[in-house]
């Protein structure tokens, strides 16, 4: 074999490797809505009104701290399905806004309340595992990664390390489009944003269903 046919045979192969590559490489995108909640917060406003007595030291005056940890919520994503399994995924997830309260009673009796509001919001990395059922349009997924998670209130912000865990079920409406639905875990880290300094001590769920398109 001359020449000119060896590089005619190398460059076939390398024409039909990067196809094939090609074809196994499937580029996605989507939009999930639903409700998100950070219910820990409740338990923590209760400890910052006994601390709170504690320091006034007045057995007539007494707080109680309440808190609205549920909202609407969505999450954009977008990634690579790499084979039939296994994809990596980007997303941007917007937990809307939650609000807290502090009321204070002197000798059982309402005298005021103070409240302010946050907003929390994050950038995540995953791995995603996909697995089709018997009947091939049906699909369960889990979702593995990494991210940051910021908090604003008030002026200020604040973010924090946050390990991301989901799962949920599509069904495949045709070759591009499928829906889903999923429940995700965002296990946060950051001391300024909650008081918490360790991973997991401050959470935030999300509920949701969504739209997957393949391109």
């Amino acid at each position: 074999m001359n020449k000119l046919n060896l590089l005619a045979v190398a460059a076939g192969s390398m024409l039909l490797a990067q196809q094939s590559f090609s074809s196994e490489l499937n580029f996605y995108g989507g939009l999930d809505v639903g409700m998100s909640t950070s219910d820990y917060i409740d338990d923590q406003l209760g400890d910052i009104a006994k601390e709170i007595e504690r320091e006034l030291n007045d057995p007539d005056v007494s707080f109680v701290g309440k808190a609205d940890t549920s909202d609407t919520a969505f999450r954009l994503f977008g990634g690579i399905q790499l084979d039939e399994n296994w994809g990596v995924q980007l997303s941007y997830a917007n937990f809307g806004k939650y609000t807290a309260k502090f009321e204070g009673y002197h000798q059982g009796n309402f005298v005021d309340n103070e409240s302010f509001s946050f907003k929390t919001h994050g950038f995540y990395i995953d791995g995603v595992y996909t697995h089709a059922l018997q009947n091939q349009k049906t699909k369960l997924f889990g979702e593995l990664g990494v991210g940051s998670t910021e908090l604003k209130a008030e002026g200020e912000s604040d973010s924090g390390f946050t390990v991301h865990i989901g799962a949920g079920v599509r069904y495949e409406v045709n070759n591009n489009i499928d829906l889903e639905a999923g429940i995700h875990r965002y296990f946060v880290k950051a001391e300024d944003i909650y008081g918490k300094e360790k991973l997991g001590e401050a959470q935030i769920g999300f509920y949701s269903i969504g739209i997957n398109y393949s391109f």
